[in-house]
């Protein structure tokens, strides 16, 4: 198998979240909040409406290795937001992630209208993006 190395790390990445929600699912883990169906959370987040914000994308930028973390507190935000929230995996391109290519063309079309999630030093509030 020859791919170009941009393509080998992203099967890498992808054959290992394969093998990390099979272990979710094996385990009959919350598919939504990744804990144990006894100790899940989904009924206590509430959803939010973006009805009255500008906003009407939510793009979680997460790394690889976090996707099903039991002490990862981002999927609360995706809990959060049901219907407008996007989880998407860095590390594998929209070439293979549909998420990457719908946060990709959110951005193209209105960059202001879909708010990105990630840890970054540069990252801004929402209060100081909404004032710009």
């Amino acid at each position: 198998l020859t791919l170009p190395g941009h393509e080998r790390e992203a099967l890498g990445i992808a054959r290992h979240l394969s093998e990390r929600l099979q272990a979710l699912r094996r385990n009959n883990d919350c598919p939504r909040c990744w804990l144990q169906r006894y100790h899940c959370i989904c009924q206590e987040c509430t959803a939010v409406s973006l009805n009255d914000l500008p906003i009407r994308r939510v793009f979680l930028v997460m790394h690889h290795k976090e996707v099903g973390l039991k002490l990862d507190t981002a999927k609360l935000i995706l809990a959060s937001f049901p219907e407008s929230g996007r989880l998407v995996v860095s590390g594998i391109g929209p070439k293979y992630q549909s998420s990457m290519r719908e946060m990709m063309d959110a951005v193209g079309e209105d960059p202001h209208r879909s708010l990105l999630l990630f840890p970054d030093e540069t990252a801004k509030s929402y209060e100081e993006i909404s004032r710009e």
